[in-house]
């Protein structure tokens, strides 16, 4: 395959069930180390997101890698895993109904769609901002006018979600 453009990126939020009792990810870590908590990941920005807080924020949660986020998600509200890694869209959802509480958003800055979620940038990791890309890509050998032209047409319809501002 080769690439003809990115369609668009996301930041990923870190969202818990309301029955562990913890609010912040300070409160999260400290559970843990007590506490089994089972973490859905359903993609790679997630797995990449728990290494981190397992390595550098002191999270003893126990990763449950899945492959896709619907089946995470299911398993979640079922009640299987505690705690899950997925785009702030997923998890905004389940803070709206009161199914999930929003622990931190892998970015520098709040996210405008859960409100009152700080980054975990601002919560003993500084700097730390992770996303999700969105790419397209077509069969190798497709001609490179083609390629030109799906790429800017790409360009008119792609957008970013980054840190839950659509632009």
């Amino acid at each position: 395959f080769v690439p003809i453009g990115m369609l668009g990126v996301t930041n990923v939020a870190l969202g818990v069930s309301p029955k562990l009792g913890v609010r912040t990810f300070g409160e999260l870590v400290a559970k843990s180390k007590t506490t089994r908590i089972n973490i859905a990941l359903p993609n790679t920005s997630a797995l990449i997101v728990n290494d981190v807080l397992a390595r550098q924020g002191g999270s003893a949660m126990m990763p449950v890698p899945y492959k896709g986020g619907p089946t995470a998600l299911t398993d979640y509200l079922g009640g299987h895993v505690d705690a899950i890694i997925d785009s702030v869209y997923v998890i905004q959802q389940q803070v709206t109904a009161g199914t999930m509480v929003g622990i931190g958003v892998a970015s520098l800055t709040q996210s405008d769609l859960l409100p009152g979620v700080k980054p975990l940038a601002d919560q003993g990791l500084p700097g730390f901002e992770v996303a999700g890309w969105f790419i397209l890509f077509a069969p190798q050998g497709t001609p490179a006018d083609v390629l030109a032209r799906l790429n800017a047409a790409l360009k008119k319809v792609s957008c970013s979600f980054t840190a839950g501002r659509v632009t």
